[in-house]
């Protein structure tokens, strides 16, 4: 599969030197350049990319409004914003309209294309996994297949990981993915993590409770030393922001499943 992508970027020397390096791999093909926000949005309209590396600052349209444009036409793009200025607030309004991956300037292009390639197998799996669980019951009885609302759920969730620092490598990865939509469909087996939520995950993947809860947690450290834990403080007003304390298990979860529940995001959903 050929990964076809767009690159929005006001610099022209920078926008050639990131398409001449991904063209060099035969995966990537580079559709079209733009060298501002508007006539990059109508480039991403008429190409259908499968990924837009969009520049923050932008004559014309920003980052942020391309990503509002796409969130209201309803374009599931993957999109790895670039910027040149770590602001929590930024990367909170880019994750909430639906951006993949945030990358800070100067950037390495091997590490551009090792994340595409990531992000890209992650979505295939995820829409995989989306397709593959079974119907369940609401409080009102009704059976219901998962609504594309979910779909889209489970896709944010796969994304915020991702975004976190935690790949598909680790192992904890797809506990986590498993975890977040569970509670999200049922917030009450926050109450009981030990004992309700790692024996549901563990039953799921046949494996035990143990093995569960220590490898979410090898997760969670590795993406505090190696990822980028200022992504999730950015989501809780609560939280303190660039505390070096890693949160535990659980509290990790409670804040992911807090904001996907929470009248920010479900506005932008």
């Amino acid at each position: 599969m050929t990964v076809r992508i767009v690159l929005i970027e006001d610099n022209e020397e920078l926008c050639a030197l990131i398409s001449d390096y991904l063209q060099s791999d035969p995966e990537f093909e580079v559709v079209g350049c733009a060298h501002d926000g508007i006539s990059g949005l109508e480039l991403i309209k008429a190409k259908q990319p499968d990924i837009a590396v969009i520049d923050i600052v932008l004559p014309g349209k920003d980052g942020i409004s391309i990503l509002e444009s796409l969130k209201i036409l309803h374009m599931p793009i993957t999109t790895f914003i670039l910027t040149a200025v770590s602001s929590p607030v930024v990367t909170k309004q880019a994750l909430e309209l639906g951006a993949s991956y945030i990358m800070l300037k100067p950037f390495d292009l091997k590490i551009l294309s090792i994340r595409m390639k990531q992000f890209i197998s992650e979505k295939m799996e995820t829409i995989h996994l989306a397709h593959s669980i079974p119907t369940y019951s609401k409080k009102m009885g009704q059976d219901m297949t998962i609504a594309t609302g979910e779909i889209d759920m489970q896709k944010s969730m796969a994304a915020l990981l991702f975004q976190i620092g935690i790949f598909p490598h680790l192992k904890g990865s797809k506990y986590l993915k498993y975890g977040l939509h569970m509670v999200w469909k049922d917030a009450t087996l926050l109450e009981g993590v030990t004992k309700r939520l790692y024996p549901e995950i563990a039953k799921a993947h046949k494996t035990n409770p143990a093995i569960v809860e220590r490898a979410i947690r090898h997760s969670i450290e590795t993406a505090w030393k190696k990822g980028d834990p200022s992504v999730y403080y950015a989501l809780s007003e609560s939280t303190p922001r660039y505390n070096a304390r890693r949160p535990t298990n659980s509290q990790f979860i409670r804040t992911l499943v807090e904001y996907f529940a929470s009248p920010a995001y479900l506005h932008l959903a």
